[in-house]
């Protein structure tokens, strides 16, 4: 005759009793299934949201986690807001998850003006929409792989102080992934690299080009100051002060400076077709001194 050992035994009778207790079996629905408060979904669209340690990207699965919820709440009103370094409202809680449904394959974060994780900014938004929306308390749900360190602070103490319970689903690695670049960065690139590019060949040939310039505007400042410019405007200077005694010698000193006279300068050189206020003054210089080199 066999027996059966004690450890044998024991799960005989365990068996039994399971039997006789006749066990069901049946799938556990999630919570959100069966909460009909106001949900309020708080997604990231950070740049970071890009990264490919979750295939096929943490916003490809951050998005499919917002329809999943949307979905399993029929009859219960579902918001969505997104945040990056701003929030902004997406759709306010409604009770139709297709209107959930037209938005959210659009998200990404190449829609959001600036990047960061201001989540702080995500959280006081929801709440602002739940008070809106119903007085009753809701729930707030972030789908999100962190936040800046610098809104930290000021996240706790509004999570403290909120009624409505606030719930995060992580998104991602702790190891991460890369991030690639979307067309918009690549021709951002192409841009950046083109100017660079210019700059460098312009510089030289923009110094020269400059180097030239200054050159001939030294010179010709040079003339304006030392030549027939500044013999000009003594001469001019001389005849308003109306003393022949200085008119004549800076009539000679314009016209050795200017090279349309042959030198030396004689004042009987100057002609008819000379301006007639300059002829005037030839004229009476000749007239009180007798230019010696003058025909008679």
């Amino acid at each position: 005759m066999s027996t059966l050992s004690i450890p044998s035994l024991a799960a005989l009778i365990a068996l039994c009793a399971i039997a006789v207790a006749g066990p069901t079996w049946q799938q556990e629905l999630p919570p959100f299934d069966q909460d009909k408060a106001p949900l309020m979904i708080v997604l990231e669209l950070a740049r970071s949201m890009d990264a490919t340690d979750v295939a096929p990207s943490r916003i490809e699965r951050a998005r499919q986690k917002v329809l999943d919820l949307s979905a399993v709440r029929k009859g219960a009103r579902t918001g969505l807001l997104v945040f990056a370094a701003s929030a902004h409202l997406v759709v306010p809680p409604t009770e139709d998850p297709a209107l959930l449904a037209l938005y959210v394959p659009a998200l990404s974060p190449e829609l959001m003006p600036h990047d960061g994780r201001n989540a702080a900014a995500g959280l006081a938004l929801a709440k602002r929409v739940l008070h809106e929306a119903d007085d009753a308390a809701g729930t707030i749900v972030f789908l999100s792989d962190g936040f800046d360190e610098s809104h930290t602070d000021a996240f706790v103490r509004m999570a403290k102080e909120s009624r409505h319970p606030l719930l995060w689903l992580a998104v991602g690695t702790e190891r991460g992934g890369a991030i690639y670049l979307d067309g918009r960065d690549i021709v951002f690139g192409c841009v950046a690299l083109a100017g660079v590019a210019l700059v460098i060949w312009f510089y030289p040939r923009m110094r020269a080009l400059v180097e030239r310039g200054w050159r001939r505007w030294s010179a010709w400042s040079k003339v304006r100051a030392e030549g027939e410019f500044a013999a000009w405007r003594k001469l001019r200077k001389a005849e308003n002060a109306g003393r022949m005694s200085r008119i004549v010698p800076a009539l000679y000193r314009w016209m050795d400076a200017n090279p349309r006279y042959p030198r030396p300068a004689q004042l009987c050189n100057i002609g008819e077709s000379e301006q007639s206020d300059l002829k005037r003054l030839a004229d009476s210089a000749i007239v009180q001194y007798r230019c010696g080199g003058c025909a008679e």
